[in-house]
C-alpha cells in the first residue's frame, strides 16, 4: 500500500511543472510570429540531423522563453503541431 501511495505521489509531483503554466499553450497559439521564428530554428536543427525535441533544441526553447525543460518540450511540440508540421 505504501508503495502505491509513493508512486502516486511521485506521479503527481512530476506533473506539477506542467500544470504551473496554464497559459503556456495559449501563448504559443496567440503568437504566430514567435512560432514562425521557432520553426526556422527547428529547421536549422533538422539540417544538423537534430530533432526539434532534442536536448539542444529544448534547452534553446527553455532559455529563450524562460521555461522549465518539461514546459519547453511541451511548448515546442505544440508549436510544431500548429506552425511547422514538416519538422521532425
Amino acid at each position: 500500500m505504501k508503495l502505491i501511495l509513493f508512486i502516486l505521489f511521485m506521479l503527481s509531483s512530476s506533473l506539477n511543472p506542467i500544470l504551473s503554466q496554464p497559459n503556456l499553450l495559449e501563448r504559443a497559439k496567440n503568437n504566430p510570429s514567435e512560432g514562425s521564428k521557432l520553426c526556422k530554428k527547428f529547421k536549422d536543427y533538422n539540417a544538423e540531423n537534430k530533432s526539434a525535441t532534442s536536448d539542444k533544441a529544448t534547452k534553446f526553447v527553455s532559455k529563450q522563453n524562460n521555461l522549465s525543460m518539461v514546459n519547453a518540450e511541451f511548448y515546442s511540440i505544440y508549436v510544431i503541431g500548429l506552425y511547422c508540421p514538416e519538422i521532425y
